[in-house]
């Protein structure tokens, strides 16, 4: 084989090393991986020499706050959290979003002792954690971080006291129910730990009425300039299928009349409030549900001099759906949008009829800190919603900020 192939051939299993590190085990037993090979050794030295810490090999599926939750551990998330410390303690490790992982290798874990629970098992001599199944079982893992044998001998596994080995030797557990803490009872089956997000936004934007009188024909067009909304929300993720949250915005808006009429009764701002829900309905793709209340302004004409802007109290249903189009170790791309109905309402003076809203938006996530981020969302909405006396629509396009704090 020529230098130049072996060079080729090189560099396409160090891109692919790089792309899935739980490969570089398995490669690095059946060929001769140079560059992976160094990159192994610097990791398996950096755990050889910290006698400080417990190991454990990372499986598919895991993340940082679900195995740390499994072993107990709290004070997961903030400044000083254990996720952030377990980061710190394995610089060689690529740990995408913060707490969603590579497999198949070995990482420290930020604690030196661990208290007797029948959910795992430390190895004395190898400071290696290993979780029990569901039957009470030890799961087959290698024990050894400087090698890659897979091989578990009896003489090297050692059960930590609260179970007993019977005359099979398979480990049984005596501990009490109660042993288990309070956070476990609320993991779900598949091991994740539910947790709190909370977004503060400003939102610039511009929003246009167009009015159209039914019975006169006559137009009114009314443009903002720059508008500033604020918000607040909170939702909290209980699985990976279902999240549920609240929120709530206040608009800041001045109209522009572009007819040379004065507007009468402009509020200076609006309310909007909503609850919402999203559920996974598809590999990366939620569908979203959403009750609002809104207060809107309806034109209408007082005379042939002056319109009157009445803030009219709405309320919506919607749906949506949103798309996970890209995913990177701190940069996430959403596609979202959908439609939605508006309920009809009454005033004094007129009838406001059903109508319907539809919107859209990408949403630019880049992390911040372990616990921190900034998203970027581009939008567009618009909004029918007749009277007895006009034709009215509403469209408006901006730029939302949140930052985002994960607790």
């Amino acid at each position: 084989m020529r230098v130049w192939d072996r060079i080729k051939i090189l560099i396409s299993l160090s891109a692919i090393v790089f792309s899935h590190p739980e490969l570089a085990y398995a490669l690095c037993d059946n060929i001769p991986c140079t560059l992976t090979s160094i990159i192994q050794h610097e990791h398996k030295a950096h755990l050889s020499e910290d006698k400080e810490h417990l190991r454990y090999r990372l499986q598919k599926g895991d993340s940082i706050g679900d195995v740390l939750h499994r072993l107990h551990i709290k004070k997961l998330w903030g400044a000083g959290g254990n996720v952030e410390q377990t980061v710190k303690l394995n610089p060689n490790i690529v740990f995408k979003n913060g707490n969603r992982v590579s497999y198949a290798v070995m990482i420290l874990v930020p604690i030196k002792e661990l208290p007797p629970s029948p959910d795992y098992t430390v190895n004395e001599s190898t400071r290696e954690v290993t979780f029990t199944n569901n039957d009470g079982l030890v799961e087959e893992k290698s024990v050894d971080p400087a090698s890659n044998s897979n091989i578990v001998t009896a003489a090297s596994t050692q059960v930590i006291p609260t179970t007993i080995p019977s005359a099979s030797a398979t480990p049984v557990s005596i501990a009490p129910a109660s042993v288990t803490s309070t956070l476990q009872e609320e993991a779900s089956d598949d091991g994740f730990v539910p947790f709190d997000v909370m977004r503060l936004s400003i939102d610039p934007n511009f929003t246009r009425i167009d009015a159209k009188d039914a019975n006169t024909g006559g137009i009114a067009v009314l443009g903002s300039n720059i508008n500033y909304d604020f918000g607040i929300s909170y939702r909290q993720i209980f699985s990976r299928k279902f999240s549920a949250g609240v929120g709530l915005d206040v608009n800041l808006v001045k109209y522009n009349d572009t007819v040379a009429r004065p507007i009468l009764g402009e509020a200076s701002a609006y309310i909007n409030a909503r609850v919402d829900a999203g559920f996974a309905i598809a590999q990366n793709v939620m569908a979203l549900i959403r009750f609002s209340y809104a207060q809107r302004p309806f034109i209408r004409g007082i005379n042939n001099s002056a319109l009157q802007l009445d803030t009219i109290a709405t309320l919506g249903f919607g749906t949506g759906v949103s798309w996970l189009v890209a995913d990177s170790p701190k940069f996430r791309l959403y596609a979202e949008g959908g439609p939605g109905f508006l309920f009809p309402s009454s005033t004094s003076n007129y009838t406001i009829k059903a109508g319907y809203f539809y919107f859209g938006t990408f949403r630019f996530a880049r992390d911040l800190t372990q616990t921190t981020s900034l998203e970027i969302s581009p939008y567009f909405r618009f909004d029918l919603q007749d009277t007895n006396i006009l034709i009215d629509s509403t469209s408006e396009i901006g730029l939302k900020f949140n930052y985002v704090i994960k607790f």
